[in-house]
């Protein structure tokens, strides 16, 4: 009994420790921007009670990348890894997927190397690698990028997510909902691809957006069309290698949960 009740304090001290270091690995809550290159720029800024990151692209100076699976299934890692793998200049998390589940700090699905998969059309290289689902809209790079229903014969990437959250420059009926981390597209109509991830789950530091508020910053960025993608303890943005948010799986602030399905961007070129 003795031993198992050394066990949990070693555990519990542990924990703490390392939730400590983290808390003070977390950005900065002031803003901040800059160009990570032509055609790519970052910002950082507080809206309402979240910390917002977004990136701006111009396509004809960016190249997408989407994970592709390995054998038959994807392999789940976290973001970084997954853009140092592949050599990303820019990555964030994109479908929905499983199995999943999160318990505790050590009782989570998949854990890194772990095969999963996705919820929703894949596309990779040119090559649908995800069936569509429906209920899945797709960001789809046919070289423009579109959100829509389904990607066409022609498409080179794409990924999937729900709910579409911004059309025609209208934020569409929502559920009402909790504030959350979230990751989510938008196209301006100039047709510059907006990424955004928020940071969330972090009282004092940023409390996340519901799906009607993230839809209001997307229309407030000039989104013509938004979509959701997977959020929660997934929403990760990595710039060169290194994690731009604070990402919270299984309750730790900075753990970064491995995930399948990556939606990345290199300089063209």
């Amino acid at each position: 009994m003795r031993t198992a009740q050394k066990i949990a304090g070693w555990v519990v001290t542990a924990l703490l420790g390392a939730t400590l270091l983290a808390l003070g690995q977390r950005p900065d809550r002031s803003p901040r921007e800059e160009t990570v290159f032509p055609g790519a720029h970052y910002v950082r800024f507080l809206w309402e009670d979240a910390l917002v990151h977004l990136v701006t692209l111009d396509l004809r100076q960016v190249r997408p990348q989407v994970t592709a699976p390995e054998d038959s299934a994807f392999v789940a890692r976290n973001v970084r890894e997954h853009a140092v793998r592949e050599d990303l200049a820019i990555a964030i998390n994109a479908n929905y997927f499983y199995p999943f589940h999160s318990h505790g700090p050590w009782d989570f699905e998949p854990q890194a190397g772990q095969d999963a998969f996705a919820v929703g059309g894949v596309i990779s290289r040119g090559r649908w690698v995800s069936d569509m689902d429906p209920e899945f809209p797709m960001l789809c790079f046919e070289p423009e990028a579109s959100i829509r229903p389904r990607c066409s014969a022609g498409a080179s990437e794409g990924v999937a997510g729900k709910p579409l959250l911004v059309r025609g420059g209208t934020v569409q009926p929502l559920r009402e909902d909790e504030p959350q981390p979230r990751t989510a597209v938008g196209i301006t109509s100039r047709g510059e691809l907006l990424l955004v991830v928020v940071d969330g789950r972090q009282p004092g530091y940023s409390a996340g957006l519901t799906l009607r508020d993230l839809a209001r910053l997307l229309v407030e960025r000039r989104a013509v069309d938004a979509l959701n993608l997977d959020g929660g303890g997934s929403s990760t943005l990595v710039i060169r290698q290194r994690v731009m948010n604070a990402p919270i799986h299984t309750r730790l602030p900075m753990r970064q949960r491995p995930v399948p399905v990556v939606l990345g961007f290199v300089r063209s070129g």
